[in-house]
């Protein structure tokens, strides 16, 4: 009878809106990327979602070329902290970040072929027994100068 009741108890909070983003997939503006002085790189989130809230939940932008491989990322351009930002639950199939990205960017990092990595961070559970998780989407992308 025990069984029964926290198995039935268990169904029901199962069937509760503990909802939040994960990312089935990062792009970038389709063609090519027109940089310049106070441009911006629109990153677009596609979303799913799972029965977890996250304690912490950030993507962090950087710019690299296509050569660059494993951890390395390049230079840093933008932090977002999700959960601050309330997007971390978020309802809809997906969201964009707007990610400044200049010339002068562009010029720091050198000669392509470029890339924007977007590293997310993420922490979830319950304290002292939280799980933590990074992953690297990588956006390969082609610039000329306005």
């Amino acid at each position: 009878m025990v069984a029964f009741k926290l198995t039935a108890a268990l169904g029901l909070l199962s069937a509760l809106p503990f909802t939040s983003a994960i990312f089935n997939k990062v792009t970038g503006p389709p063609g090519t990327f027109f940089a310049g002085d106070g441009t911006v790189f629109p990153v677009t989130f596609t979303t799913g979602s799972v029965k977890v809230t996250f304690i912490d939940l950030t993507v962090t932008f950087a710019l690299g070329t296509a050569d660059q491989e494993g951890q390395t990322v390049g230079i840093p351009l933008k932090s977002v902290d999700l959960v601050a930002e309330g997007l971390s639950n978020f309802p809809g199939p997906s969201f964009t970040i707007p990610v400044p990205l200049s010339k002068s960017d562009i010029d720091t990092v050198g000669d392509g072929p470029y890339v924007l990595s977007v590293i997310e961070g993420f922490a979830d559970g319950i304290f002292p027994k939280l799980v933590y998780d990074t992953g690297i989407f990588r956006i390969p992308f082609n610039v000329t100068f306005n």
